[in-house]
């Protein structure tokens, strides 16, 4: 037994050693669209915060403008001086500071480093691009997503640092770390040529409209945020801005369940921005749909005779490739699905439901008179009733 103990011990100590990507590839970062689009997330973070560094803003250089009396650490100051080589010097507040920062925070206190942030992030562009052969288990579209961010960045952060110290070697390729580095520096023109290449790349490969791809219907609608509460009101916020957009009214009891469901109009035509729908329940025993665009209730059912504690959905889409080919008077193809959606009531019911897209599509229609009308849009599936140890849920 003692002998046992050590050896397992041992194994124990091993495995606990090994460092925590001892398992990773090379090509782990590149392989798919998550693990490549985490690659590039970092790039956002590099773009500089030109109105400041640290806690002064210094930006507008060469003006006639106070800043603080006896400050003298400011980059403006030194514009004042003649010291036009300043930004490379001691001075505290400088956005062009070429040490410290940090690619992988938010925190503003690290963000004005115009210099070190550029380099870092065209080098990653680089890197992504050298690498997108190794990007295997994607679709097209989502190779191209990746493509366009990665020449957009490429180009963007030259035209960051050609503002101030116009043309400037052009880097297209993964640079060696272990040579010394002889590169021609370019005119301002030239400079400027190549950034508009990169972008013109990036601007025919990205979409118009990010929400309205497959990629990005993981993310559509998440710059909102919904909230329900007791009195029974939904409120739709604006997550970015941090305000509250409007409030849908209708239930007469405490919110209990908010799913929201995409427009299945976004999946296929890129200059769609229709909002999407919510669904909710809520402790009168209803459930509601809520068109997000109209800011209107397009159906309501009652669920059961208990109020209702809980709600699920889950997405299907119909055929192999997810689309049903139209005629050409009825426009592109468009996917073709359906939301199934599960409540569960205090009485011990859970229902399922089910939404297809073109009842969604259909939304709120005037009937020959001008009336205003929705179809019906949810349809029973089956009602059962969970039972555990012999209680009833």
């Amino acid at each position: 037994m003692l002998i046992l103990a050590i050896l397992a011990l041992g194994s124990c100590k091993k495995y606990l050693e090994r460092s925590p990507l001892a398992n990773i590839e090379d090509t782990d970062p590149y392989q798919n669209f998550r693990n490549f689009q985490g690659f590039t997330e970092e790039m956002y973070n590099c773009i500089p915060m030109l109105s400041g560094n640290n806690y002064h803003s210094s930006w507008n250089f060469g003006e006639e403008e106070f800043w603080e009396a006896g400050e003298t650490r400011v980059m403006a100051y030194a514009i004042d001086q003649g010291d036009y080589r300043g930004w490379d010097g001691g001075y505290l507040y400088n956005i062009f500071a070429a040490e410290g920062g940090d690619p992988t925070t938010t925190e503003r206190m690290t963000k004005g480093r115009m210099w070190q942030f550029a380099w870092y992030a065209i080098r990653k562009a680089n890197l992504g691009i050298a690498n997108l052969d190794k990007m295997v288990d994607a679709t097209q579209e989502e190779k191209d997503m990746i493509a366009g961010q990665l020449y957009f960045f490429r180009g963007y952060f030259h035209f960051i640092l050609m503002q101030y110290w116009g043309g400037l070697p052009y880097i297209e390729q993964v640079l060696p770390t272990n040579e010394v580095l002889k590169l021609e520096r370019l005119s301002y023109r030239a400079t400027a040529d190549k950034v508009a290449g990169d972008l013109r790349k990036a601007a025919d490969l990205l979409p118009v409209n990010w929400d309205a791809t497959q990629p990005g219907q993981v993310t559509s609608g998440k710059d909102l945020l919904f909230s329900g509460g007791v009195e029974g009101e939904i409120v739709v916020w604006d997550v970015l801005g941090e305000v509250g957009l409007f409030r849908l009214k209708g239930h007469r009891g405490g919110v209990s369940g908010i799913k929201y469901l995409p427009h299945p109009d976004n999946a296929t035509d890129r200059t769609s921005t229709k909002a999407g729908f919510l669904i909710s329940t809520s402790k009168d025993g209803m459930m509601k749909l809520w068109d997000l665009d109209t800011r209107h209730c397009l159906q309501t059912v009652v669920v059961g005779r208990g109020e209702v504690f809980s709600l699920d959905i889950k997405q299907s889409v119909d055929s192999n490739d997810g689309f049903e080919s139209m005629k050409e008077d009825e426009g592109a193809s468009r996917v073709m699905g359906r939301w199934t959606i599960l409540t569960g009531s205090g009485n011990g019911d859970v229902r399922v439901w089910e939404v297809t897209y073109d009842n969604l599509r259909s939304g709120i229609k005037e009937d020959s008179e001008g009336n205003v009308s929705t179809d019906r849009l949810f349809g029973t599936k089956s009602t059962f009733k969970l039972m555990c140890n012999g209680f009833r849920l």
